[in-house]
């Protein structure tokens, strides 16, 4: 309803063609509600088709608010249609999307019918006569018309996939955090519309006008933190025994740090993009280089942060051991990720309850859980930046503790997420983060698809990768390399960034970069 909506604005201002009449009409307060519902009454079938860019852009942020637009819930037939096809710019997707695409409760047709027609019925009326909405609204179009020729380039070199992206996580954040809070008692009732439900109560909780203003404020917020949070969560710094000289078996791993170290030097400050492969055989001590590997790699050559994946849900608790004992990362250091609250009792031996509520259920979709696992890490957590949106503790943790050990399923919610927000919280820890994946060769299928999309979009978000593993196949280690280029090639545009990627291959005879 909310894209047939502003398809209507743009549909019946004077230009349909372009952004500038619909936005001009907003930056001044002109809506009209009667010619809206009139548009919006046509019900047009393709609301997202044939719109002008940046009404495009937000109608994407819109639609894919609570869910990705899917064709079919049955993977074959998805296939049967669209294997094969090409989409090398957005609009051909969305003249594709219609309301079954997951938008469309249709469970009885007789009720079906009734229903959507309550929907374009608005008996209380949009929301215009809310001054403090208003007052947003035409202080955010007049800055959307100011970029408008950014827009545009974002349009031409791709990084508008990097706007998206950012915009959306900012939104659905800003969204998570404001429908947690109480409704706004002091909030001044000029319209009787509700954006959401208590989940207790069941009542009605938000007003729609506060609802959204409030969501703008943390979402605006979200975004002016993030460009620091790159680089502010917290390192392990001075780990002793990555600086120790490794035994004489294992001096490969030395030389792989001195020629990494060596590049670095040579090679000019600007940053660049670095993708390795550790191939070293099984034995001799990939985990171990792996973690010196990449504090050679970190800024300042001397911290770590970065998430290890692993394939094994069962290993992720013995190697987070490892890490304590033979790196000697303490429990404020390393943070891991229990697959489930039985293996942490069974590794721990302690009793842990849960309590599962249905969000959607209860008209509250935007308070559900971020992440639902447990978290062993033990240290105070900043009380500033992106820590003041996140409200439950397991979420803080999952984002500043320096390393994260994790199954690899926790990070791929990043791209594989169709529903709901279980995303957030690896795309703003892959944000901040490197990625080591382990034991590449343990996946196969769907898997190494999925482990490509979330390479790109570490190489999109700026990080460095690393892939380990005794056996990895030719053409897999050329495939995740050319996935991570095109993502690094979209970071590079939207930063003042170097194009190239260092590639360092390293196994226990030789490291050629």
């Amino acid at each position: 309803i909310s894209c047939v909506l502003l398809h209507a604005l743009v549909y019946s201002s004077e230009n349909k063609e372009s952004d500038v009449n619909w936005l001009t009409q907003l930056s001044e307060g002109n809506i009209n509600e009667v010619t809206l519902k009139e548009f919006a009454e046509k019900k047009e079938l393709k609301p997202l088709s044939k719109l002008p860019a940046t009404a495009s852009l937000i109608a994407w942020l819109i639609i894919s608010h609570h869910r990705i637009p899917n064709f079919s819930t049955n993977i074959s037939k998805t296939r049967s249609n669209y294997l094969g096809e090409s989409a090398s710019h957005y609009t051909s997707i969305f003249h594709q999307i219609r309301q079954n695409w997951g938008y469309k409760n249709h469970y009885d047709e007789k009720e079906y019918k009734q229903r959507i027609n309550d929907c374009f019925d608005f008996q209380n009326g949009l929301i215009s006569d809310s001054k403090k909405w208003l007052r947003q609204v035409k202080r955010w179009a007049k800055k959307l018309l100011d970029c408008q020729s950014l827009i545009e380039k974002s349009l031409t070199d791709g990084t508008w996939r990097l706007i998206l992206h950012h915009s959306r996580l900012c939104l659905m954040l800003g969204d998570h955090h404001y429908s947690s809070k109480e409704a706004d008692k002091n909030w001044q009732n000029v319209v009787d519309l509700y954006a959401n439900t208590d989940r207790v109560t069941k009542q009605f909780k938000q007003k729609l006008d506060e609802h959204l203003v409030g969501v703008a404020k943390y979402a605006l917020k979200t975004t002016q933190l993030l460009p620091a949070f790159e680089n502010s969560p917290p390192k392990a710094m001075d780990i002793q025994s990555l600086k120790k000289a490794s035994p004489k078996k294992f001096k490969w791993q030395d030389k792989a740090v001195a020629q990494i170290r060596k590049y670095k030097t040579d090679s000019n400050k600007k940053r660049q993009g670095f993708f390795a492969v550790n191939m070293a055989s099984t034995g001799c001590g990939k985990t171990y280089a792996n973690a010196k590997v990449m504090q050679a790699l970190s800024d300042d050559g001397e911290s770590l942060r970065y998430v290890l994946a692993l394939g094994l849900r069962m290993l992720t608790l013995q190697t987070g051991d490892e890490y304590l004992d033979r790196i000697g990362l303490n429990n404020d250091e390393l943070a891991i990720l229990i697959g489930s609250k039985a293996v942490m009792d069974l590794h721990k031996q302690a009793i842990n309850t849960d309590d599962g509520t249905g969000f959607e259920q209860a008209g509250s979709e935007s308070e559900e859980f971020l992440i639902d696992e447990e978290i062993d890490y033990d240290c105070d957590i900043p009380e500033e930046g992106l820590a003041t949106v996140l409200t439950q503790e397991k979420d803080r943790k999952f984002l500043y503790s320096p390393v994260l050990v994790c199954t690899i399923d926790h990070l791929m919610a990043a791209t594989e997420t169709k529903r709901g927000g279980k995303y957030i919280l690896p795309c703003l820890r892959l944000m901040s983060s490197d990625l080591v994946i382990d034991e590449i060769d343990d996946f196969t299928g769907s898997d190494l698809i999925a482990i490509g999309r979330l390479i790109h979009l570490a190489g999109m978000l700026g990080r460095k990768v690393m892939i380990s593993s005794a056996t990895i196949p030719p053409d897999l280690a050329e495939g995740y390399f050319n996935a991570y280029r095109e993502g690094w090639q979209l970071f590079s545009k939207s930063r003042e960034a170097c194009s190239s990627i260092a590639c360092v291959w390293i196994d226990e005879y030789k490291t050629q970069l």
